[in-house]
C-alpha cells in the first residue's frame, strides 16, 4: 500500500476498526499499514494513555491525550478516558456512538466493580479480546478471539458481560451473531440453550454450533454430531454442494485432530510407539484413536473429492509421519501410502510435490524403470537440476546392474547408453564407469574392464571418497579374485589419502544408506592413517553443534576408543579439543575408560595441566568434565603437582562445606541442575553474592 488515501465515510469507519485491532495487540497489522495512517500514526500517543490510566497517572495521561487528535481513530477511546478523568463524565461518554468497535468494551466496563485496579487486569487480559471481536464483527480478521479464550475474570461477572454483549448484538448482521454465538457456545455450552432461544436457531444451525462447541473438549463427540449435521443438510441443499460441505468439513476436523496430537504431544513422543499394545489406556489411548481419525478422514477426504492435490498432499503427509520407522506393524501403513500415493500420481502426474514424493517411493522400492520416467518429466522442466539428472544416470546404471547379473547384456548395454545421453560434465561419470567396468568383466572383455579400472583409479587419487564405489563394488559382484591388482591400487589410494572430514560423513552416509551394511566396517577398517588425520584436522576445526553429533554418530562405526588410546599414549593437546565434550556427551566416557592404562591415565592428567596453564577455567575445562566422568578425579588431586590448581579446588571444596547444605543432602548424587538451583537458594538466603570471589 504505497499511500493511504481511503474515500470518506468508508475512511474513517475501516480507520477506527484498525485501530480497536491495534490496541488489541494484532501487531501483524502494523506490517500492511504505512507509517503516515493515522492508525499507526497515533497509536504510540493511545498506548500512553492506556498505561498512564493503568498506572494510576493522571498527569501522563492528561498529556497522553494532548497529543490523541480531535480527528483520530483513536477519539472513541480519548472520550472514555476524559469522561473518567473528569469523574461524572456521562455527557462525555455519550458522544461516543453504539457502532463504535470501542463501544462494547465501554459498555462492558460499566458491569465492573467499582475499584481502582480492574481497568489494568481486564483491558491487557480481556479488553484486547473485545475489540478484536468488534473488528472481527465488521469483516477484519483477527488472528484470535483472546477474550473468549478466559471463562474467568477477577473481580468481574463473566455471565453479566457476555449477557451485555448478547443485548448489544441486534445491531450486527446475522452472519455476525452467527460468529458471537459459535464463540460464546465455544466457551460455555449453557450458553447454547440461551442463544439457541434467544436468535431461535433451526435443526441445522443447532448441530452446527453443538458440533463447533464440541470441537474444544471431544473431537469425537464432534464428527458424531457434524456427521448428524451433515445428514440433516441432505435433501435441502444440491449433491455437488453436500460433497464440497462435507470435504471441508472432513479436512477440518483431521487439522483439528492434528493440532490437538502437536499441542499435547509427551516430550519423549519421538521415542514412542503410538502402536505399542501398553499405549491402550488415557491419554496415550488418544493418541492413537486421534492418529487413526485424522488418516481416515483425510482418505475419506480424497475418495470423494480425488480431483485436489492439496488434499491428496496431506493425507500423503500424516501418513508418513507413521510410516517412517521400519518396526512390522508399520508395514501396511507404508503399503496404504505407496498405494495412495501411486492413485495421487496417476491424478496428478505434473504436480511438482506429488511428482517429488513418488520419485523418492520408487527410490526406495527399487523401481528403477518408474525412477527414470518420473526423473526425465522432471529434468524436462528443469534441464540444469544436477541432482535430477544424477537419480535418472543412476536409475539407468542399476537397473543396467540388474540385467548384467540376469545376464542379460544386451538390456544392460541399452542402459548404458541411455545414461551416458543424461552425462553432463563429471555428472554420473562414476555409476557409468562402475556397469561399464562390470558389463565388460561378465562380457569376457577383461582387457577393456582392467584398462577402464586403471583409468578410474588416476581419476579418482585426488578424491579419495569415489574411490569407495569401486572397492564396494568388487565386494558385491565378485570382481577381486578378477582384478587382484586394481584391487590393491585401490587400497593403496585409499590408504595414502587424506580426506577432508566432510567427506568421510558423506561417504559413510552413502555406504550405510545404498550398499550392504556389513561391508561398511570392514572398509572404514582399511583408512585408519586417513581418519587419524581426519581427526587431527577435526580437532582444529571450529565445528557446530550438528556437525559435531555427527560426529559422534560416526564414531559408533568408526571405533573411535582406539583412536582416543592412541591419542592418551601420545599425550597431545588435542586430548582437550571439543570433541572430547562431545565424546562425553554421546555417553560412551565409561566405555573408553576400560582401556585406558596408568601411562594412559598420566598422559590425559598432564594434557590437563597443560591446559589449565594455558588460562583455561579449572573447573569447566571438558578435560576436567572427563576426568569426573571417568571416576579419576581423587586420584588426579592425589597425583596434582600444580598448586594454583591445588589452591583453586580447596577454595572450591572450602566454599561448599562453609555452606549450609540440609544435612541429609548428597550432593554428588543430585542433578546438577538440581543441585545449582538449591546452592542459589541457599546463597539467596544468606545474602551471598555469586559474583564474590
Amino acid at each position: 500500500m504505497e499511500k493511504w488515501d481511503l474515500e470518506k465515510p468508508a475512511k474513517r469507519l475501516i480507520e477506527s476498526h484498525l485501530a480497536a485491532a491495534l490496541i488489541a495487540g494484532e501487531d501483524k497489522l502494523l506490517e500492511c499499514l504505512p507509517a503516515e495512517s493515522p492508525p499507526t500514526k497515533h497509536l504510540p500517543a493511545a498506548m500512553e494513555a492506556l498505561d498512564a490510566y493503568c498506572s494510576g497517572d493522571l498527569t501522563a495521561l492528561g498529556a497522553a491525550l494532548v497529543r490523541i487528535p480531535i480527528v483520530s481513530p483513536y477519539r472513541d477511546l480519548r472520550l472514555f478516558f476524559k469522561s473518567q478523568m473528569e469523574g461524572d463524565g456521562s455527557a462525555i461518554a455519550g458522544k461516543i456512538k453504539p457502532s463504535s468497535p470501542f463501544a462494547v468494551l465501554f459498555s462492558a466496563l460499566q458491569d465492573l466493580p467499582d475499584q481502582p485496579l480492574p481497568f489494568l487486569q481486564f483491558l491487557r487480559e480481556e479488553a484486547e479480546g473485545t475489540a478484536c471481536l468488534a473488528a472481527q464483527f465488521h469483516g477484519l480478521s483477527p488472528a484470535v478471539f483472546r477474550f473468549f479464550r478466559t471463562t474467568t475474570i477477577e473481580n468481574m461477572d463473566y455471565t453479566k458481560f457476555v449477557a451485555r454483549v448478547v443485548r448489544k448484538l441486534d445491531q450486527y448482521e446475522p452472519q455476525t451473531i452467527r460468529r458471537f454465538c459459535e464463540t460464546a457456545i465455544v466457551i460455555d455450552r449453557k450458553w447454547f440453550s440461551r442463544c439457541r432461544d434467544a436468535f431461535g436457531f433451526n435443526q441445522k444451525e443447532a448441530l452446527r454450533f453443538e458440533a463447533r462447541a464440541l470441537e474444544q473438549h471431544d473431537l469425537f463427540g464432534a464428527r458424531k454430531k457434524w456427521e448428524e449435521y451433515l445428514e440433516a443438510l441432505e435433501g435441502s441443499i444440491s449433491q455437488d454442494r453436500l460433497l464440497k460441505y462435507r470435504v471441508r468439513i472432513y479436512v477440518h476436523l483431521a487439522r483439528l485432530f492434528h493440532k490437538r496430537l502437536v499441542l499435547e504431544e509427551p516430550d519423549d513422543w519421538e521415542d514412542m510407539d503410538p502402536w505399542d499394545d501398553e499405549l491402550d489406556e488415557g491419554e496415550d489411548s488418544f493418541q492413537k484413536k486421534a492418529h487413526l481419525e485424522a488418516l481416515s478422514l483425510l482418505e475419506q477426504a480424497f475418495r470423494l473429492k480425488s480431483d485436489d492435490p492439496e488434499i491428496a498432499l496431506e493425507l500423503l503427509n500424516r501418513l508418513s509421519d507413521l510410516t517412517n520407522t521400519p518396526e512390522s506393524h508399520h508395514k501396511a501403513h507404508r503399503q496404504r501410502r505407496r498405494t495412495l500415493l501411486r492413485e495421487s500420481y496417476k491424478c496428478f502426474p505434473d504436480h511438482p510435490e506429488i511428482q517429488a514424493k513418488a520419485l523418492d517411493d520408487a527410490i526406495e522400492r527399487e523401481a528403477w524403470k518408474t525412477v527414470a520416467k518420473i526423473a526425465k518429466t522432471q529434468l524436462a522442466r528443469d534441464p540444469i537440476n544436477h541432482a535430477l539428472r544424477l537419480k535418472l544416470i543412476e536409475a539407468h546404471c542399476a537397473h543396467g546392474l540388474k540385467m548384467v547379473k540376469a545376464k542379460k547384456y544386451d538390456l544392460a548395454a541399452k542402459e548404458l547408453d541411455q545414461s551416458r545421453e543424461y552425462q553432463r560434465a563429471t555428472v554420473g561419470k562414476y555409476m557409468i564407469l562402475l556397469l561399464d567396468i562390470v558389463l565388460s568383466s561378465r562380457r569376457g572383455e577383461l582387457e577393456k574392464a582392467k584398462a577402464d579400472l586403471n583409468l578410474a583409479i588416476d581419476r579418482c587419487r585426488n578424491e579419495p571418497q569415489t574411490l569407495f564405489p569401486f572397492l564396494v563394488l568388487f565386494r558385491n559382484h565378485g570382481l577381486k579374485s578378477r582384478f587382484k591388482a586394481q584391487d590393491e591400487a585401490i587400497l593403496s589410494a585409499i590408504r595414502t589419502s587424506t580426506p577432508e572430514p566432510k567427506a568421510i560423513m558423506q561417504l559413510v552416509d552413502w555406504m550405510k544408506r545404498d550398499h550392504d551394511p556389513q561391508v561398511v566396517p570392514k572398509i572404514l577398517n582399511l583408512v585408519s592413517s586417513p581418519l587419524s588425520a581426519f581427526f587431527s584436522k577435526a580437532a582444529k576445526l571450529a565445528y557446530s553443534k550438528a556437525e559435531l553429533a555427527q560426529l559422534c554418530e560416526l564414531w559408533e562405526d568408526l571405533d573411535a576408543v582406539k583412536l582416543m588410546e592412541q591419542y592418551a599414549k601420545e599425550g597431545e593437546t588435542r586430548f582437550g579439543a571439543p570433541l572430547f565434550t562431545y565424546y562425553r556427551f554421546s555417553g560412551r566416557a565409561r566405555e573408553f575408560a576400560k582401556p585406558l592404562t596408568n601411562r594412559e591415565v598420566k598422559a590425559l592428567f598432564a594434557a590437563y595441566e597443560r591446559a589449565f596453564e594455558a588460562g583455561n577455567d579449572p573447573a569447566e575445562a571438558p578435560l576436567y568434565r572427563l576426568i569426573e566422568e571417568l571416576e579419576l578425579a581423587p586420584r588426579f588431586m592425589q597425583e596434582t603437582k600444580n598448586p594454583a590448581i591445588l589452591e583453586v579446588m580447596s577454595a572450591v571444596d572450602e566454599f561448599l562445606e562453609a555452606m549450609p547444605f540440609p544435612e541429609d543432602m548428597d550432593l554428588d548424587s543430585m542433578d546438577p541442575e538440581d543441585a545449582i538451583a538449591m546452592l542459589a537458594q541457599i546463597m539467596e538466603a544468606e545474602g551471598v553474592d555469586w559474583d564474590e570471589p
